[in-house]
């Protein structure tokens, strides 16, 4: 099947059945169904026709959205569990669908164990199963299956080993086990036996620091090699030995460099001049996709010079 985005009306899916077909067809084996992103979702299922069969195109629309129990309309992660159930987080909540009907979790001031922030910008699943939650305000939860509770990791200025930053746009399991976590300050690395994060920041007096101040996509390549990108000074190689890292910026005046370096242009908008609550909302979404597309076409080409 395939995922298309189609700007302000969400995710268009393409395949065989509806979204609510499949994820009942799949229920009772704990298989859910569905993927939708931004601004509310939309599902559209597309029959292809092949020329064995000679049959005509047929497509159908299914739409996911407030009526249906989405807690708001614009989805900025969403992310399918080895349970089957879809998790799409929102501005005002994360959403976990089943293929019958949303289950909302919010923040609640009177409950330690709730969400510790309703905008939601990052979800991830470890390899244990674990659900991993970042959000815009109140750091990173980790979600308790069994009694359906989280627990918050906040930045705390009084604590160096606390979280970054309270503002989280994507998280990321190495295949070491380590989870990496990129904030708004900076690379997060969390050491789960003692509960502590060391972090990893921009320093304009150091060349093998970390080039952006915000971090806001990261990748863990076929040999272990991880690469971070953030919002501006381009693309960064770790070197897990020494704890440093390799830039990649962009040189206007060198063919060879990386194709493009953010922040600039966001989609054809100047990121500079965009209300500070609609460029945080786009950094988790497009921005990572300009890294995903752009550089790394230039880093798998190996015609790019550090």
């Amino acid at each position: 099947m395939t995922w298309d985005i189609t700007g302000s009306s969400g995710i268009t899916i393409r395949g065989r059945d509806t979204v609510t077909e499949m994820a009942k067809k799949q229920s009772q084996k704990m298989k859910r169904i569905g993927y939708p992103m931004l601004c509310g979702v939309s599902m559209l299922w597309l029959f292809l026709s092949t020329s064995l069969y000679a049959q005509e195109r047929t497509l159908r629309f299914e739409h996911l959205s407030l009526e249906q129990g989405l807690s708001q309309s614009s989805v900025y992660a969403i992310v399918q569990d080895h349970k089957g159930f879809m998790w799409f987080g929102t501005e005002d909540g994360l959403n976990r669908y089943d293929g019958y009907r949303f289950g909302v979790y919010r923040n609640h001031a009177d409950d330690p164990k709730s969400l510790s922030s309703s905008s939601i910008l990052g979800i991830y699943e470890d390899h244990s199963g674990v659900l991993w939650i970042g959000t815009s305000d109140g750091g990173l939860n980790r979600y308790d299956r069994a009694t359906d509770t989280f627990t918050p990791y906040r930045h705390d200025p009084e604590n160096p080993h606390s979280l970054g930053d309270n503002k989280v746009s994507v998280i990321h399991e190495d295949r070491s086990g380590v989870l990496w976590v990129g904030t708004d300050t900076g690379l997060s690395k969390f050491d789960r036996e003692q509960e502590t994060f060391t972090h990893y920041r921009h320093d304009p007096n150091n060349p093998k620091s970390l080039s952006a101040s915000s971090v806001w996509a990261i990748y863990e390549d076929r040999s272990g090699v991880l690469w971070v990108g953030g919002d501006e000074g381009g693309l960064n190689k770790f070197d897990r030995a020494t704890e440093t890292f390799t830039n990649y910026p962009h040189d206007p005046n060198d063919p060879k460099s990386l194709s493009m370096c953010i922040p600039g242009k966001v989609n054809g908008q100047n990121a500079q001049s965009e209300h500070p609550a609609s460029r945080q909302r786009r950094a988790p979404s497009q921005l990572t996709q300009l890294f995903t597309f752009k550089q790394l076409r230039s880093l798998l080409s190996h015609r790019f010079t550090p």
